[in-house]
Parts: C-alpha cells; structure tokens; sequence
C-alpha cells in the first residue's frame, strides 16, 4: 500500500517565516510513519540562522543563533540536537 501525500501549510507568518508567492511542497502524511511528522524549517540569515520545528503546520519549536561563517554545519547539528533536548525536560 503507497503512502498517500498531502500538502503541508506554511505555519503561521511572522517575519522569518515567509513563503513565497506560489511555492509548494508535498510530504507523505504521518499515516505512513510511526511517528508524527515534523519538518525542520531554516531560515539563514546575514545575522541569525532561526530554526524551527513545524508540526501539522504550527510553529512547536523556534530556536534562534547569531550567524558565523566560520562555525560548521556540526556545531550547527550538536547546538540543535542541545536546544531540542532542552524544549523536551
């Protein structure tokens, strides 16, 4: 049995989430997955690199860190990993 696909909404707006105008996409549903279905939205900016956690197309999580050229995409990862393990004490 195929997984069936939906379209997943852009969470609520503010001013580092836009979608832009006519932009898509379409994930399998979470009846096709043990677990919920989350995606990890990121926005990376001049200043700040803002991550977010989207469930069913709310904003559950949102995690913000001052842009630097020189850190790599695993300190981005164990700095993530780090935030999450705190939002869920």
């Amino acid at each position: 049995m195929a997984c069936s696909s939906g379209s997943i909404p852009m969470a609520r707006s503010s001013s580092a989430w836009r979608l832009v105008s006519g932009v898509s996409f379409t994930l399998p549903t979470s009846s096709c997955f043990e677990a919920p279905l989350m995606l990890l939205a990121i926005d990376a900016g001049n200043t700040n690199v803002v991550f977010a956690l989207v469930e069913s197309g709310e904003i559950v999580a949102r995690w913000r860190i001052a842009t630097d050229p020189r850190r790599t995409a695993d300190e981005y990862a164990v700095w993530l990993s780090q935030a999450d393990a705190a939002r869920r004490a």
